[in-house]
């Protein structure tokens, strides 16, 4: 199976490292510091009695801010042989975020995505899990409403929702948003963000949202055995989105 993530850090501790400039766009990561050589994609369901790593984190760097507190964004893969069952769950745990005032957050996040490679019965192959294509950081104007439309994908056509993510899909780093200020169209996927000072957003600092994308059959499915309709969910892929 092929596992592609992309990713988003401060600009310089991401796997470009230190000094991480323009010249390094399209190279493969050299970072060696010791958060990152820590974080690894981990099978915790499906791979045996134990948890089993199953990727690192390195990418080749793809974009990146021109600020030099800005950001860097890359995007990597690994492969790796899922055998003897049909659902799996990946994760990515003690991943470092960062608080709306910049500073590093003390909890850690995680990020958790659900596998399932029965075949289904239209395609007579595993189901290809719903992917987005996000900037690092989407910019929202203060004091107005805006609505954000998910650029959500699904290579087989199915449907694709979009809900908030439980904590165990996130752990600490779920969001940071204050509370009630955000409307999320779970069948459209866009979120509607009301940024003001008496929906105690204060102007230029960041903050983030935890979702996750789940697909499910437009018409009754069959897979591996199983007869899906348009409320059984397939799989799950996790996406951050920062503004």
């Amino acid at each position: 199976v092929k596992f592609t993530y992309r990713l988003a850090w401060e600009r310089g501790t991401g796997p470009c490292g230190y000094g991480c400039s323009e010249t390094d766009i399209g190279r493969t990561g050299h970072s060696s510091s010791s958060m990152l050589s820590d974080l690894h994609w981990t099978c915790s369901i499906g791979c045996g009695n134990s948890p089993v790593k199953i990727g690192g984190i390195n990418y080749t760097l793809t974009s990146l801010s021109q600020h030099s507190n800005g950001w860097e964004q890359g995007e990597g893969f690994f492969m790796y042989e899922l055998k003897d069952h049909d659902q799996y769950s990946v994760i990515l745990e003690n991943i470092p975020w960062t608080l709306s005032n910049g500073s590093t957050a003390s909890s850690l996040g995680i990020m958790k995505t659900v596998v399932d490679l029965s075949i289904r019965g239209d395609t007579r192959k595993p189901n290809g899990s719903p992917y987005a294509s996000l900037p690092s950081i989407i910019g929202i104007q203060y004091n107005c409403s805006t609505t954000i439309k998910l650029p959500v994908n699904d290579p087989d056509g199915d449907l694709i929702r979009c809900r908030l993510a439980d904590t165990d899909e996130c752990g600490a780093g779920c969001s940071n948003v204050p509370s009630n200020t955000i409307i999320l169209d779970q069948e459209n996927c866009t979120l509607t963000v009301s940024a003001s000072a008496s929906t105690l957003y204060i102007k230029d600092l960041k903050y983030h949202l935890t979702l996750v994308m789940e697909d499910f059959p437009r018409y009754f499915l069959d897979f591996g055995g199983r007869n899906l309709t348009s409320r059984n969910r397939i799989s799950a892929v996790p996406l951050q989105v920062s503004r």
